[in-house]
């Protein structure tokens, strides 16, 4: 009897915590996080820490790497290997060494594409829209992004979500889709303020400087640059290519608002960091853009110098994208140089590539290259040809602009709709089997109260019984 009535209520006791710990199940939605063992790691947290800043400075983060893969470290375990892949795709697309990065892609792709393996497989695409982005390729880049997000949504990868809309958003601004690129900005903005990723969230706010300018929202544009400066300057480690791209895009902003000294400043500024970052696409971009000043302030002396360093910085990371911006700037200095036919040569060199590539951002720069070098040339009804042509473009990106964000709030509604719906069909399901839980519940703890009480009334007849016995033994 001893032994029964307790093993009776620890069953009962387990049947409450059972019960409980279900329904704890039911209504928590788990969230990926695959790194999380190895940030508990001194070694995971470097590399994690590699992967995400090896643009700080790529040549100690090499050194440091080198160290670290010396040790056998991916070997531990698979979230090690991948997290040491990472870091090496990182430190390799900072030096633009293309071909290592390439590389390390391969055994990232490897592993992605064992079964179960999905989320290495988005972090794999998510690389590849990274690479993208930096030799230009922005159709492919926009592709490899979007399958990063699908395979991160499936598997409740919230992180790898955020990360793959953060560089999408930069695809669909070059396409011209500023939208959506907002939209995919903002939301990824959101995921990084609530993991408190200030280097992250710094990101997005400097892709956002640039995206104001191509919508001419130029006040906006300096509000998200003094974003930038504030994130920076409160981080202990000082991100050199970030502040030089920061002042670029400050410079533009400047020099749409008229402020010509302080531009130029600017891309001095912006020229200083990107020399000591290294950083051969941030300087091929600061090429571009001075050459371009040079050629609005007549200096075209200069403009020309710029602009061919600008190509030949370029060429060397195949970014085909700065190329055509900057063939633009040199075809126009030619014609004001009285070069006519090289001049041309290049200005429909770049405007083939631009629309090859479905550049859409540059299209307007190109139709006013084009424009520009007629007015200067007297052919005012081929000038006037071209500005219709920008005009017409520009109309119709702004008709696209409105038709995707009513699309987007109509969309917005639609999900909220379909949220509450599930919430509630949620809720629902929950009350139905809470109450046939506790119903359930109520029948166990029914039986084990008969049972109890069975054996309470067999122990004190029992008692009774052997009580009278041994009262006629004595």
């Amino acid at each position: 009897m001893k032994v029964t009535l307790p093993s009776l209520l620890i069953l009962m006791a387990l049947c409450l915590i059972k019960a409980s710990g279900a329904n704890a199940q039911a209504t928590q939605k788990e969230v990926f996080t695959p790194f999380k063992m190895i940030q508990q790691t001194v070694e995971g947290r470097q590399l994690l820490d590699i992967a995400d800043n090896a643009e700080y400075e790529p040549e100690m983060s090499k050194q440091q790497l080198d160290v670290l893969a010396k040790t056998g470290i991916k070997a531990k375990h698979i979230e090690y290997e991948v997290a040491q892949y990472l870091a090496y795709i990182s430190v390799h697309n900072a030096l633009s060494e293309f071909d290592k990065t390439s590389a390390y892609l391969s055994k990232l792709h490897v592993l992605g594409v064992k079964l179960g393996n999905e989320w290495i497989l988005s972090l794999y695409y998510h690389k590849k829209a990274r690479l993208a982005l930096k030799q230009g390729e922005y159709l492919n880049g926009l592709d490899y992004a979007s399958q990063a997000l699908t395979l991160a949504d499936s598997i409740h990868f919230k992180e790898a979500s955020a990360r793959a809309k953060s560089v999408r958003a930069i695809f669909y601004g070059k396409l011209g889709k500023s939208t959506l690129a907002l939209k995919d900005y903002q939301d990824a903005l959101t995921v990084f303020d609530e993991l408190n990723h200030k280097t992250l969230s710094m990101k997005i706010y400097l892709n956002m400087v640039a995206l104001y300018l191509d919508r001419q929202e130029y006040d906006k544009a300096l509000i998200a640059s003094d974003n930038v400066i504030n994130i920076l300057e409160a981080l202990p480690r000082k991100n050199i290519r970030a502040m030089a791209a920061n002042y670029i895009n400050r410079a533009i902003a400047l020099s749409y608002l008229g402020k010509v000294e302080q531009e130029l400043d600017a891309y001095n500024t912006a020229l200083t960091y990107a020399i000591r970052s290294n950083d051969i696409e941030i300087l091929a971009t600061i090429y571009a853009n001075l050459s371009d000043y040079y050629l609005r302030n007549n200096n075209y002396t200069n403009a020309e110098k710029q602009a061919n360093i600008c190509i030949e910085t370029a060429n060397r990371i195949n970014n085909i994208h700065i190329v055509s911006v900057c063939q633009l700037n040199l075809g126009l200095t030619y014609v004001f140089l009285d070069q006519t036919d090289a001049g041309f040569a290049l200005l429909n060199k770049a405007l083939e590539t631009i629309q090859k590539e479905g550049i859409k951002s540059n299209l307007p720069d190109a139709y006013l290259a084009f424009s520009t070098a007629y007015q200067y040339l007297n052919d005012h009804k081929s000038a006037n040809s071209w500005i219709e042509k920008r005009y017409q473009h520009l109309l119709e990106q702004t008709k696209e602009d409105q038709a995707l964000y009513y699309s987007a709030v109509e969309q917005d509604f639609h999900d909220s709709v379909a949220d509450r719906d599930n919430i509630y069909t949620s809720v629902k399901k929950d009350m139905l089997t809470n109450i046939l839980t506790q119903d359930q519940l109520v029948k166990k703890l029914i039986i084990i109260l008969i049972i109890i009480s069975t054996l309470l009334l067999l122990f004190v007849s029992l008692t009774i019984y052997y009580r009278r016995k041994l009262a006629k033994y004595h």
